[in-house]
């Protein structure tokens, strides 16, 4: 993916970068990661991937405005990526890299 508006962060191989205009995030296929725009601005960005990634991806995303991290965001994503065959990270998995879950649940 190519970022084009703003800056995203993510966690690829064992750290977190932000990305800003112009830089390139790319994810090898079964590689553990973890992206996130923890900022106060939208993001925009170019991403090249399957049809089947594209309508996941269109199912669990949320606007800057609507978006929130609640309890039945998280189940949504998470039965949805068990839908696709996904694996998420384990609340460990997800403390470990940072990731705070609320009510410490997570694969609900």
């Amino acid at each position: 993916m190519v970022i084009v508006k703003g800056r995203f962060t993510a966690w690829l191989e064992g750290s977190w970068q932000t990305y800003g205009l112009g830089e390139i995030i790319e994810v090898a296929p079964n590689e553990p990661h973890a992206m996130r725009n923890d900022g106060p601005d939208e993001v925009s960005l170019v991403l090249v991937t399957t049809s089947r990634m594209a309508n996941f991806l269109g199912t669990v995303s949320a606007s800057q405005d609507s978006a929130d991290v609640s309890l039945d965001r998280l189940a949504h994503f998470v039965r949805t990526a068990a839908v696709y065959g996904f694996r998420n990270g384990s609340i460990e998995d997800q403390a470990a890299i940072g990731i705070d879950l609320p009510d410490g649940k997570s694969n609900a």
